[in-house]
């Protein structure tokens, strides 16, 4: 019965995060069916990243499949065949709010309790009434996804960007009012976390997910490294 919002400015790595959300959570337990809306790729993209985060193939190489060896060709078929196993659903063709609503209410009454998740990629790109300002909107997002986790008993995890104004400042760590377009996202999330990278000149690999909400629990930092090429992010000892 949680609302998740992970917030990050472009190329920080939102997609990339939560693609390693979905694997782990599928690894863990086969039985837990995760729906990945995606609102700005397509499904074969999200299918490369998933291979590249299971093979440690870059997505780069398995876009374009003819110059993998052919021991990395047999890799990928294996990779393919194992995710068809898994319960991970990519929609891309569900741009409006009341069809993912749609979705999320179906596949969340036909699964197991406690296996089921949704993740949306990402708020911004979603589409509701357009008669409305952009600051309701949002609003209307927020608050639909936080009362299908309550009435569904349900996770849902969220993307948001953040401002721009954040770019020009020396500190590059985001604070909840860098949540874009409506305080509405603060206000109906059980969690806020944001990915940042405290140093990228010294340290571009690494970042850290600041939990600056918290409901149910403590506020902190979660370090990462990040490698972009293979989708992964590896948890760092503090």
């Amino acid at each position: 019965g949680m609302l998740f919002t992970i917030g990050a400015r472009p190329s920080i790595g939102k997609t990339a995060y939560c693609i390693n959300l979905a694997y782990q959570i599928t690894d863990l337990d086969s039985d837990v069916q995760v729906d990945y809306f995606t609102l700005e790729m397509t499904k074969r993209e999200m299918a490369n990243r998933l291979i590249s985060r299971d093979t440690g193939i870059s997505s780069k190489a398995i876009k374009n499949g003819f110059n993998l060896s052919s021991v990395q060709q047999e890799i990928v078929h294996k990779s393919v065949d194992h995710f068809k196993s898994r319960k991970i659903h990519v929609y891309d063709k569900t741009p409006n709010l009341s069809s993912i609503m749609t979705v999320i209410r179906r596949n969340a009454a036909k699964s197991k309790p406690y296996k089921y998740v949704a993740i949306v990629d990402y708020i911004g790109l979603v589409e509701v009434d357009r008669s409305m300002d952009r600051y309701m909107q949002v609003g209307e997002i927020t608050r639909q996804l936080k009362v299908a986790t309550n009435d569904l008993d349900i996770p849902i995890i969220a993307l948001s960007q953040l401002n721009r104004s954040i770019e020009s400042r020396m500190d590059k760590r985001p604070t909840l009012s860098d949540l874009r377009e409506s305080g509405s996202v603060e206000q109906d999330s059980n969690v806020v976390g944001f990915l940042y990278r405290p140093d990228e000149i010294e340290a571009p690999n690494v970042e850290f997910l600041e939990i600056a909400k918290n409901r149910e629990g403590s506020l902190g930092d979660i370090p990462y490294n990040f490698v972009g090429s293979k989708m992964l992010f590896q948890e760092l000892k503090k």
